[in-house]
């Protein structure tokens, strides 16, 4: 899977009735957490022992792009000269 993405709800593989579904127990030998809404309902896993820690913060769209800084350059640049009149 390309860097930078996440599955999201992806807890096990259902069998469509043949079998009951395999639930993961563990995301690369991590321990998981299922996330449910107030239906119990399963919404998404995460890795336990990363429960508790502060979510990333910042530009999603700058991580991994070697082009958003020369474009975020470009924006400033522009937005100076139109300042500028």
């Amino acid at each position: 899977m390309k860097g930078g993405y996440r599955f999201r709800a992806v807890v096990g593989v259902d069998y469509v009735g043949k079998k009951p579904p395999d639930c993961f127990q563990t995301w690369n030998g991590h321990s998981l957490a299922y996330i449910l809404d107030e239906d119990e309902q399963v919404m998404d896993v995460a890795i336990a022992d990363r429960l508790h820690t502060e979510p990333p913060t910042g530009l999603a769209s700058a991580h991994g792009n070697a082009a958003a800084p020369k474009r975020h350059r470009k924006i400033a640049r522009h937005a100076r000269k139109r300042n500028r009149r």
